[in-house]
């Protein structure tokens, strides 16, 4: 499997998550923390420019999904 199949594989297990849990992965999980450390660390060589312009636009694509399922803090509404 090249680089570019693995990047692939683990990019659509993350897009298929989010879509079918509509969330992000959790830290405190075992089973999602791998998917959460590759987003970490794709977030970082995007934001460095060291990512190449095609995985770029898939990325962007996720990261809008992302925060589209982004986590809401329930008590500042209860009390706003």
């Amino acid at each position: 499997m090249t680089q570019e199949e693995s990047w692939m594989c683990k990019y659509r297990t993350l897009m298929d998550f989010v879509c079918q849990n509509m969330r992000n992965p959790s830290k405190y999980k075992a089973e999602e923390r791998n998917m959460l450390n590759w987003l970490k660390y794709n977030k970082k060589i995007s934001r460095s420019g060291q990512m190449s312009p095609d995985r770029e636009k898939l990325f962007e694509e996720l990261l809008l999904l992302l925060e589209k399922h982004r986590r809401i803090n329930q008590y500042a509404y209860r009390n706003a």
